[in-house]
């Protein structure tokens, strides 16, 4: 489960996120976020659906255009937030990766992250 604090402080934003590694490559992803009723799903070479229906990624390239989110990475905040749209923190890496693979967010910025967290999510954006 990714993030804890917010399930346990009653927040909306909380996930399951599950990815599958076959011969050193995500193959599958799934994020369920059951407070939402979201259920994204990936698969490699297959594309990326959010409850059944194909999801892509934002075409904002320009940073000042940008809706951002983030999981850590406190020192980025200051420059990043005068310049972009905004920046977010969810609370869940899982899902700030599923906003951006649906493109409710244009970047997910994040450092010194585990990889177990954002597996799923990669996927979901890179498919």
């Amino acid at each position: 489960m990714d993030g804890t604090s917010n399930f346990i402080n009653g927040n909306p934003f909380f996930a399951v996120s599950i990815a599958l590694q076959i011969k050193g490559k995500l193959s599958y992803a799934a994020i369920y976020a059951p407070f939402l009723k979201e259920f994204f799903f990936a698969s490699r070479n297959e594309g990326a659906f959010l409850n059944g229906k194909r999801i892509t990624v934002s075409a904002v390239s320009d940073l000042k255009r940008s809706y951002l989110v983030a999981c850590e990475g406190a020192s980025l905040w200051q420059k990043l937030v005068l310049n972009s749209i905004d920046l977010r923190k969810l609370g869940s890496a899982a899902l700030e990766c599923a906003w951006v693979a649906s493109s409710r967010a244009d970047a997910f910025i994040t450092t010194g992250i585990p990889a177990y967290d954002v597996a799923a999510g990669v996927l979901l954006v890179e498919r």
